[in-house]
């Protein structure tokens, strides 16, 4: 049962500590007048609120007015912060700061239960974060992974309580007062993580305009026919292999028939991948990405419409098991590949933004060297298996531990025939010769083997 009378506590500490910033900031000039109405106003709250103190303390101690850059405080109407659970440990937090200042959250993070105030115990600190700096009037997507901090199990259970949640606490400068930030988290997964990636509609193209007065009801429509890949179909090392055909065939929209499709292929996978083990061959599986891909020079312009601070943020970075075909990348759900991918406005409004739904371009496969030197050395990708000598034609990159192959090639041929066939059932997106151009400016850049492979680094 939630504790009304800590939510009143809560509640009177937000109002004080309101008062108090408002204080900070109508006497900001004044250090001597701040320190004063700060003493009374602690004294009237008669409680020793831990954040209070720490403000009196920096202020007392010359702090803020030394170094007023960190004691930036930015309200709800200057950030907003949206958390989507992509499954599997992984956080997308939707940044938009809409400040005047570089916001550059800490790879710091506190996962809370509301009704207990409480912080969730870790098993461990070991916690990922990726793009978390937003330069000022900007948005972007910050990339957390928990999967090795937390028990999954735990915090994936529907709470107890209807109006329970849980809630994260992100900051940029060790939690001041000021300086942290809520955002609410649904852990229960009632999506796949395609869905999550606004891969799923089940509307039709809206292309150069925002009327639907020409679009198709497909309303009905659960499966789309995906193109025949010429280029791997005219190499047989290449090749799908035959039995597994079947379920590239189709695009499933549906989520009910995607996931019966997706676990009759990892049950078919599992059969031939063992009668290929008895067979004598080592059949190896991706790493999870120790690699990354750092942000495009500031020079280099994509879509000449969005700032030019802005540009980077047309590329991102996920890390999944499913394709933008809702097809398995791996021989199970615990393989993944790195998938760099560039966005689509959702309307015509936002083509001066770098918001929008989400279109998959490349694929990076990372392995570990050692394995793939081993003797008669197999990979299981996307229904094909493939040697060492197969994959040397994709390498873009390999140092003395991992070695990454850009794949993109077995998953589409044709790039305007694949953006047609994803886009092909949604109206959620607008796309003029604009977007056009930023998706192949894009695509372009990444599928360059220079520009790639200079762009990998390891996460610290």
């Amino acid at each position: 049962m939630i504790d009304e009378n800590k939510i009143l506590e809560k509640l009177k500490v937000n109002i004080a500590l309101s008062n108090l910033e408002n204080e900070i900031k109508s006497n900001s000039n004044d250090k001597n007048t701040l320190k004063n109405k700060i003493f009374v106003r602690l004294y009237k709250m008669k409680r020793k609120f831990a954040e209070a103190i720490i403000v009196a303390i920096l202020l007392m101690s010359g702090l803020v007015f030394a170094h007023e850059s960190l004691f930036s405080l930015l309200n709800e109407d200057n950030l907003s912060l949206k958390a989507e659970y992509k499954g599997n440990g992984k956080v997308a937090i939707y940044v938009e700061n809409k400040s005047d200042k570089e916001l550059k959250f800490e790879n710091k993070i506190k996962l809370m239960r509301w009704s207990t105030s409480e912080e969730i115990p870790r098993i461990s600190n070991n916690i990922k974060f990726k793009n978390t700096n937003f330069e000022p009037s900007s948005k972007g997507t910050m990339l957390i992974d928990l999967s090795k901090a937390y028990d999954l199990s735990l915090i994936e259970k529907p709470l107890e309580l209807e109006k329970d949640h849980y809630y994260f606490v992100l900051t940029n400068n060790n939690f001041i007062f000021g300086q942290d930030w809520h955002c609410t988290i649904d852990f229960v997964e009632n999506q796949t993580q395609n869905e999550s990636l606004n891969i799923e509609s089940n509307t039709g193209l809206n292309v150069g305009s925002n009327s639907n007065s020409n679009i198709e009801d497909v309303s009905s429509v659960s499966t789309v026919k995906i193109p025949k890949n010429e280029t791997t179909s005219s190499n047989t090392n290449l090749e799908i292999i035959e039995e597994l055909q079947p379920f590239f065939d189709e695009y499933v929209i549906s989520s009910e028939l995607r996931n019966k499709k997706i676990s009759e292929y990892y049950q078919k996978v599992e059969q031939i991948i063992q009668k290929e083990i008895d067979n004598g061959k080592n059949i190896i599986s991706p790493v999870n990405p120790h690699l990354f891909v750092k942000d495009p020079d500031k020079s280099i312009i994509f879509d000449s419409r969005i700032q030019n601070k802005l540009q980077y943020q047309l590329i991102l970075e996920h890390h999944l098991s499913i394709d933008a075909y809702n097809i398995p990348i791996g021989k199970n759900d615990f393989e993944e590949c790195m998938i760099l991918s560039t966005t689509i406005p959702h309307y015509k409004k936002d083509i001066n933004s770098t918001g929008g739904a989400i279109l998959p371009l490349v694929y990076i496969y990372q392995y570990e060297v050692k394995e793939m030197h081993k003797p008669n050395t197999f990979a299981f990708i996307r229904g094909r298996l493939l040697s060492a000598n197969d994959l040397e034609a994709f390498k873009v990159y390999q140092d003395e531990k991992y070695v990454c192959y850009d794949l993109t090639d077995l998953f589409y041929d044709n790039l305007e025939t694949y953006i047609d066939t994803y886009t092909k059932n949604r109206t959620d997106i607008y796309i003029d010769e604009g977007v056009m151009t930023r998706i192949k400016n894009v695509y372009n850049y990444l599928r360059n083997k220079e520009n790639l492979s200079n762009s990998f680094y390891y996460y610290e």
